[in-house]
């Protein structure tokens, strides 16, 4: 989060000239703020970040701000805990990556999300990406056999241009695996 924190700053900087939108807590979409009118995701990327910092979701909101991938929009959805996430996964399933911190609520509450993703929701589609702020707790070998999670990531080595080329990535995937399970004749593009 510091590397991509001072990424962000140098940004800020850089183009105080230009209109660069200043993100505050009261701009970040929380999963319990109702907004009925919100539209359907045609032509935007649904990102949903699960953290329990709500610095880690300022400085994602800054570093992603106005940022676009193949032409369509990056919309961040936001959550401080698994439950907050579990009822966003169920409301928008849609949301093509979930960065998802380890340990929030309980030492596993991340690993327990990424399990109902997969088992209760049955959401195959979606990239699933651990962001880590304590990479010691991460060092068993076998884990992403436990756990159904598609990418890992320290927050500390998560620099601006990291995390766009990982959303780049992830999004590719997603996009692969949902062509992927199209059958021909319901919009699926063959190669």
């Amino acid at each position: 989060v510091l590397r991509m924190w001072r990424d962000v700053q140098n940004l800020v900087y850089t183009t105080m000239s230009s209109e660069s939108p200043v993100v505050e807590e009261d701009d970040i979409d929380w999963a319990d703020e109702s907004d009925d009118d919100q539209p359907v995701s045609a032509g935007v990327w649904r990102v949903l970040v699960v953290d329990d910092d709500p610095e880690v979701h300022r400085v994602t909101e800054l570093t992603l701000s106005g940022w676009n991938y193949q032409q369509r929009q990056v919309q961040l959805l936001h959550a401080s805990s698994a439950a907050q996430a579990e009822q966003l996964l169920r409301e928008n399933p849609d949301i093509c990556v979930a960065l998802v911190d380890v340990v929030m609520e309980t030492e596993h509450a991340g690993l327990d999300l990424l399990r109902s993703v997969r088992e209760s929701l049955g959401n195959r589609s979606i990239r699933l990406v651990l962001r880590t702020g304590q990479p010691g707790r991460m060092q068993d070998t076998t884990l992403q056999q436990r756990f159904p999670f598609d990418d890992y990531c320290q927050k500390a080595e998560l620099t601006a241009a990291a995390l766009r080329g990982l959303l780049q990535r992830q999004i590719d995937a997603y996009q692969a695996r949902s062509d992927a399970s199209l059958a021909p004749g319901e919009g699926a593009v063959l190669h």
